[in-house]
């Protein structure tokens, strides 16, 4: 299967543990990976986007907690030094839609394409340029549970367990069909942290179980009926609410 990815510049050490079974495995030739080198966002601006949605409060909570936090995850990698350690074709993109790189794409004649923490919400034509369209992560049950954060609505409403996904995306947020699902677990004692972590192992098979479930002719994907509602990040209300909860939970158990 001739694969490319949509994927951010850097690489965590939990997403070279995703990628590396697909890299190594001679049934997946990797073609592409297309670096997501769009102009980042600086804080200031993040917040005042957020503000004008009403949640700038949250934003600039997190930003201050992470700004003291102890740092729990580490750039395993730049994407551009595994490329070139498997040689692989390297393309750096500020604008997704440019048609010239849209053709470019289009004549590698690839089977599939993965998103991975890059370019935000993939439209079309992208979503239709594969004959297997494009796998994508989503932390959630998207029965329940589209969106984001990760994790964090289901403690939120407390929830005993969540959802992990890789999905082949479709036009709507959060739509598509589910490749490979699996649960983890959350205990009375969780913070959004230790989901997370939970999260981030059960998906580091996840990726290579879908590549290979999609390389067969006799895979069908289940078709979701009805899907949840859509979440986003919470205001500063819900944050507070969110974190008295957890501390009740730890407190009593």
């Amino acid at each position: 299967m001739k694969v490319g990815f949509l994927i951010s510049d850097t690489l965590s050490e939990a997403r070279l543990k995703v990628l590396n079974p697909v890299f190594n495995d001679p049934d997946f030739e990797i073609v592409v990976a297309i670096l997501d080198k769009r102009p980042k966002l600086t804080v200031k601006q993040k917040l005042i986007r957020n503000l004008k949605k009403g949640r700038g409060g949250y934003v600039l909570v997190m930003a201050i907690e992470r700004l003291f936090a102890k740092k729990t995850t580490s750039v395993g990698m730049l994407t551009v030094d595994l490329c070139i350690k498997h040689e692989v074709k390297v393309i750096e993109a500020r604008n997704l839609y440019d048609q010239g790189l849209i053709e470019e794409v289009r004549n590698l004649k690839l089977e599939t394409l993965v998103l991975l923490d890059a370019f935000g919400i993939i439209k079309e034509p992208w979503l239709s340029l594969t004959p297997n369209g494009i796998l994508s992560y989503h932390g959630g049950d998207m029965r329940k549970y589209r969106g984001q954060p990760s994790g964090l609505w289901e403690l939120y409403n407390g929830e005993s367990e969540m959802g992990v996904t890789v999905q082949v995306l479709a036009k709507g947020l959060d739509k598509g069909l589910p490749v490979v699902e699996k649960t983890v677990s959350i205990d009375k004692k969780d913070r959004l942290l230790d989901v997370n972590q939970k999260v981030a192992k059960v998906s580091e098979s996840m990726l290579y179980e879908a590549l290979k479930r999609l390389s067969s002719p006799d895979f069908e994907p289940e078709l979701i009926n009805s899907f949840g509602k859509i979440y986003t990040l919470p205001n500063l209300r819900q944050w507070i609410m969110l974190n008295l909860k957890i501390f009740t939970r730890r407190l009593f158990n």
